[in-house]
This record gives C-alpha cells, structure tokens and sequence, in this order.
C-alpha cells in the first residue's frame, strides 16, 4: 500500500565526511506535517541562501509546480519551511529542491504525499523511538557508524512516517544557557550524516522530553522555555492549525489515514519537582481537558496518545507521571470516563523498552508501548518494579519500533514489532480494534 516508498532510498553508506550535503544543503529535505490538500516540508542550508521546491505527480509531468522561493537567515537556523497547499487527496508527489537556482542531486527521488480522503481500511506504517545522541566529533568511530546505523534500520523498513518520542536531541549544560546554544545543537544533530535517508524518506512529526526542552528534568521553571519552543518549531513541522491553544506549548494532534495521533506536552507546564510530586500538575488540567475534548470528537479507528515519560507505569521511580499522583489519577479517571474507543499510548524516555496493559474494570485495558533509546545510552539498572509489564516486552539494547495499522473493519489491527539498532526483529504483538472498545 505504500506505492511512492519503492522509488525511495534505502541504504545510507557511511562516510567520514560528515554533516556536508550538496555545498550549501546542510541537513534534509524532511517532509513533515501531511494532510489532505497540504505538505510541509523542511531543510536547512549551512549559510544564508534561497530555495524553492518543484513538485509534480509522477506520469504527470505536464504540470509541475513550483513553491515560493525562501530565503534563509542564521538568525533563524538557516532553516526552511516550505507549506505546500492546494495539492490533491492521497496523492504521491515527486519534488526536487533548489538552493541559490542549483537543483540539488540525491542518488533517488524525493516523494511526499497527501492524505487521502476515504481512509479506513488502507494499511500504512510507521516507526517510533526516543532518545537520539549525538556526538559532537568530525569523524566518526566504527563503534558510533554502528550506533547511527539505527537509522538505516528504520529507513530499510520504509515507514510512511516517523513520530520522535522526545530527547531527539541532548542539550548539554553550556546550551541550554543562551538561544545561540541551543540552536547550535539542534543544528549540530539535525546534520548527522547517517540520519539524511531517513528523513528524506519518510514524513517526520515529534514531540519533545526534558533533553530537548532543557537541562536534565527540566520543567516550567526552566528560564529559556521560550527558546525551546521557538527552536523546536524551526526544526520540526508538525501541523499548525491543530494545537494546543495555550502559549508555547508544542502538543497537537494529527491524522494518518483513520488513526488519530495527541502529541502531548509533558514539560512546558510541569512544576518543580524539587519538593513531593504527588499533588503537583505534569500536564495541568487545561491540557488533560483539551485532550479528552479533542479524543471525544475524533472519528478515528484507532488514537494514539504520545509523551515523553511513561503514562501508565505505576511504578513511581524517575518522572513517570505515577509520581504526580493526584494529575495521574484525574488523567486515567477522564479517560474511563469518557468511554472514548481505540485509545493507546506511545512514550519514551526511559533508556529500554516494554509494553505496559492496565486493565480498567468497565472498559478496555490500556496498552502503552515505551520506545528507547534509538542512540543514547542503554539503562542497565535501576529499571524500576513495573507489575502492568507485558511478560516478555522487556528490551535492554538500542531499539526502535515499527507500527503497523492493518486489516478492515473489526479485524483492523495495530501490529507492534520492536526492532534491534541493525533491524532484527525482537519483540511483536497485535491488537485487534474489537480488544479496545468497550463491549
């Protein structure tokens, strides 16, 4: 079902030369938000320049478009944002850049696509993982080349997108001090060589955790939260028009095909956790309110929920939101509540992976995959007493997952295989849509 992804690079060869592109590009393209009739799509260059896209469906040459051109500035990143609009439903697109009038070569086409308008019933996939370092070195050792190659993994898999599950970048100390800093690292990581493929290959959306909002445990107190955010927005392109409408907040919402996905903010409005946490918000009550609102109205098969730290752990260890108890326990009971159908959550954070299945006693269990690290560092202690794991789910090694949405009908499936960095597969269930609504 996923046509435009044959054309699509699969493999990334490892070159010591890193983090330079086509002269000026320095990292993507990365098509981003997809909707019906619209695209976003992104890039950076390493010095100020212009760019537009050229864009066309394939056997259809006859009649290719071309986006405004855009000039770029280091105040900003050098980033592009490129929102093309009045496209057609569920079409698959081929584009080229050009940077300063020069096409940019790739060794195979760059393709997005739109959302088509009858949904249910299409099979589409995508990956998911959080926990994303990058070593700030010219040249790569053979043992980072085997850490990178987790991204020529997912690539190889050709996902119809990815979503970031947090700390898709590591701010270090000296960073989070100044806009100048975290812009660097953004810039730094985003250039990873060995990361290029995938995010030409497939559509990109992201939500954020401590590493990438600020220091280590970072929270609302964090005094450069509105760089966070302002950078955040420069390197990612989720969809605008459906957020959170509350100020520098990043949670949001997207469709693919009949799934629904709630990007939800778990920093902005955290408070300080330097006392006891029982009582204190993690989400605030506005945001949890907008999101059963939001789950209440969709129409979708399936919902996903997705934040950075464990939801439904109850182990209370680290920042798993078990530890506000008080916000914990209002989340789950407006979720009971509701009797909302096709509810699962996706999070991050933690440095391993497992499934989490909390059985509620009127409805359906709650099931929560937690995906990490893709990069960083494997936790090999200290992984807590969580009794709602799911027997067997346990990954203590660089992973990532591929989910795919399968099947028609009450045999539409959720189908979760958790992958090793080099692409074997390690852990797998499936879900049936009759297993999570409520009889």
């Amino acid at each position: 079902m996923k046509v435009f992804i044959v054309h699509l690079l699969l493999i990334l060869s490892f070159s010591p030369i890193a983090f330079a592109q086509n002269g000026l590009l320095h990292s993507g393209p990365m098509p981003g938000f997809s909707g019906k009739d619209r695209v976003n799509v992104w890039l950076q260059t390493n010095e100020p320049a212009k760019a537009k896209i050229k864009y066309w469906i394939p056997y259809d040459e006859n009649d290719i478009y071309s986006s405004p051109e855009i000039l770029s500035d280091a105040e900003h990143g050098n980033t592009f944002h490129f929102a093309i609009s009045n496209l057609k439903p569920g079409k698959i697109y081929q584009y080229e850049v050009y940077i300063n009038d020069i096409k940019q070569e790739f060794k195979e086409p760059l393709f997005f696509r739109t959302q088509p308008d009858a949904t249910a019933g299409k099979e589409f996939s995508f990956a998911t993982g959080s926990c994303a370092y990058t070593k700030e070195i010219d040249t790569a050792s053979d043992e980072d080349k085997s850490i990178y190659k987790v991204y020529t993994s997912i690539a190889a898999l050709k996902p119809d997108f990815m979503l970031w599950l947090g700390d898709n970048v590591y701010f270090e100390n000296a960073d989070v001090t100044s806009r100048r800093g975290m812009l660097h690292r953004y810039t730094f990581s985003r250039g990873n060589t060995y990361l290029q493929n995938l995010l030409r290959t497939s559509h990109h959306y992201a939500i954020w955790d401590d590493h990438d909002f600020g220091p280590n445990d970072a929270d609302s107190s964090f005094n450069n939260k509105a760089y966070s955010n302002e950078i955040f927005r420069l390197f990612w392109c989720n969809n605008n028009l459906t957020e959170f409408p509350k100020r520098n907040s990043i949670a949001n919402i997207f469709s693919w095909n009949d799934v629904d996905f709630f990007l939800l903010d778990n920093r902005t409005f955290r408070a300080p956790a330097k006392n006891a946490r029982a009582n204190k918000q993690l989400l605030g009550k506005e945001q949890i309110n907008w999101l059963i609102k939001e789950l209440k109205r969709s129409n979708a098969t399936f919902k996903f929920i997705a934040m950075g730290g464990q939801i439904l752990n109850p182990d209370k260890v680290f920042e798993n939101y078990s530890r506000y108890k008080k916000e914990w326990k209002y989340l789950l009971s407006e979720l009971d509540k509701s009797g909302v159908g096709g509810i699962m959550l996706l999070t991050g954070d933690r440095h391993f992976s497992e499934a989490t299945m909390m059985p509620r006693k009127n409805s359906y269990p709650l099931f929560e995959l937690t995906c990490s690290p893709l990069t960083s560092s494997v936790l090999k202690k200290e992984l807590g007493h969580n009794n709602l794991r799911v027997e067997g789910s346990l990954i203590r090694e660089r992973n990532f997952s591929i989910i795919t949405i399968g099947g028609e009908g009450e045999k539409r499936f959720v189908n979760m295989i958790i992958y090793s960095n080099s692409g074997k597969p390690l852990w797998e269930k499936k879900i049936y849509k009759s297993e999570i609504y409520k009889e």
